[in-house]
């Protein structure tokens, strides 16, 4: 028989054995062997895999490794803190270790070992696990430090190293950049520093102080850019009154920084009596100066000067003439400046603006401002205008709007002049000339035409049509 043929014999009668087999089990029978079958997996696989695993662990890294060590810094609530690095507020640092043993020798049942090394290399503590945690090769434990502002004596990059043994080789290590209270107050910057002066019960911020106000005192807010607000807050704080010229300290008190809608503010401020205290009855020039941890951060000076003083150290800077161009509304056409002469017709209203500039800024400063207009040389009434209040050191603001509608018609330019008063005395003035309006033109039977345009006259045209006809008549 051919060989070919009689295997192909034997697999026919294996599928039809194989076939009377399928055919003769039911379907219960199936579905009880499935069960069996995955009940002895799940209970045998498991620890085979961990078997497995192990030896596999042992035979290719032999001895003892760190599969993780990880750290968490706990901030002063109690609660995590998103910044990894250690401050003076810290409440605490917590570790934690895992470690994957060997499967024989002395490090079979060791346990983690902690240890805390300084910026010079100094082993400040070793921690040994108490209660750790095992499963499989595997054994885990957790450490907490609670003493972390106790670090902070040492600035710099600390060290946690994980060991089997307090003499053992260090198996992991984990940086610890530790900040200190003098690192924090260097990146301090102040953002708001101003003078709030107290008068008749009534406190206003300002930038200089009026000899009978009743206390003055230093607002400082301050921002952290390379860090957290929050591990600023409670830095030792003083604030000094110092003579601006001299350099001499006459009061200073302590206090702390506290934490305020996301910015650094001073807890307890220096409020000195102004009115009642002779040392500021003669004014001049001091200072609050705020230190954190000895640094100067902060500098706030302010003038001390008599109501009448202040008042009287007003001064315009520039009286200005700005014209409305075109004829259109200020809010789409704008005002600018105009020059020494202005057009009716091109420039249909004018606004005096004056810029004054007040050496005792203060908003208790009010000045009169009055604007007096004279055209050929006669004197229209004086108009009072506002009072003002010098809240800064410079301040703009328009005067009044004049249509120039309203001035006399004339053939001829008219001179003007506008004068302004500051509480009554003669300040400055502005001159400029209004040109004479384009003449109406009318035809033959009186009716109005377009009026006459430079615009529509040919200088070149017109002056050869002259020179032509003296040249005809010579």
């Amino acid at each position: 028989m051919n060989p070919w043929n009689a295997w192909r014999a034997r697999v026919y009668a294996a599928r039809s054995t194989v076939t009377r087999w399928v055919a003769a089990l039911r379907l219960a029978d199936l579905a009880r062997a499935g069960a069996c079958a995955w009940r002895v997996l799940r209970t045998h696989a498991r620890p085979v895999a961990a078997r497995l695993g192990r030896e596999l662990a042992a035979l290719c890294l032999p001895g003892a490794r760190v599969v993780c060590f990880s750290h968490e810094v706990f901030g002063a609530g109690g609660g995590r803190q998103q910044d990894p690095r250690v401050f003076p507020r810290s409440a605490g640092v917590g570790f934690r270790v895992v470690v994957s043993l060997p499967t024989e020798g002395p490090d079979a049942t060791a346990v983690p070992v902690l240890r805390l090394v300084d910026p010079t290399g100094r082993i400040d503590r070793t921690l040994c696990a108490t209660s750790p945690s095992r499963w499989g090769w595997r054994v885990s434990a957790s450490f907490l430090l609670d003493d972390a502002h106790r670090w902070c004596a040492t600035t710099g990059v600390w060290r946690a190293e994980a060991a089997l043994s307090a003499g053992g080789p260090s198996l992991a290590q984990v940086p610890l950049r530790v900040v200190s209270r003098e690192e924090l107050a260097g990146g301090l910057e102040a953002v708001d520093a101003g003078i709030v002066e107290v008068y008749a019960g009534e406190a206003r911020r300002t930038v200089g102080v009026l000899s009978d106000a009743d206390l003055a005192s230093p607002c400082v807010r301050f921002r952290s850019p390379g860090y957290p607000p929050e591990a600023c807050e409670g830095l030792p704080a003083r604030v000094a009154l110092v003579r601006a010229e001299s350099g001499e300290r006459y009061d200073a008190r302590e206090t702390t920084l506290r934490l305020q809608s996301g910015l650094l503010t001073l807890g307890e401020v220096l409020a000195k009596p102004i009115a009642a205290d002779p040392l500021f009855a003669e004014g001049g020039a001091w200072e609050f100066r705020v230190e954190v941890t000895g640094r100067r951060v902060a500098t706030v000076p302010f003038q001390v000067a008599t109501p009448d003083e202040a008042r009287a150290a007003v001064s315009v800077e520039r009286l200005a003439l700005l014209g409305l161009g075109g004829g259109q509304a200020a809010s789409s056409k704008g005002w600018a400046d105009v020059g020494e002469t202005v057009d009716r017709a091109a420039v249909p209203e004018l606004a005096p603006a004056v810029t004054l500039r007040a050496a005792h800024p203060n908003p208790r400063v009010r000045v009169e401002l009055g604007l007096g207009l004279r055209i050929n040389g006669r004197a229209w009434p004086e108009r009072v205008l506002a009072s003002v209040s010098m809240e800064s050191s410079r301040l703009t603001l328009p005067l009044c709007r004049l249509p120039l509608a309203d001035l006399p018609p004339s053939r001829d330019p008219l001179r003007c002049a506008l004068v302004l008063f500051v509480n009554g005395r003669f300040t400055a003035a502005r001159d400029f000339a209004v040109a004479a309006g384009r003449p109406a033109c009318a035809d033959s039977q009186g009716r109005l035409v377009r009026p006459w345009s430079d615009a529509d006259v040919d200088y070149g045209a017109e002056a050869a049509r002259l020179l032509a006809e003296a040249l005809r008549a010579g």
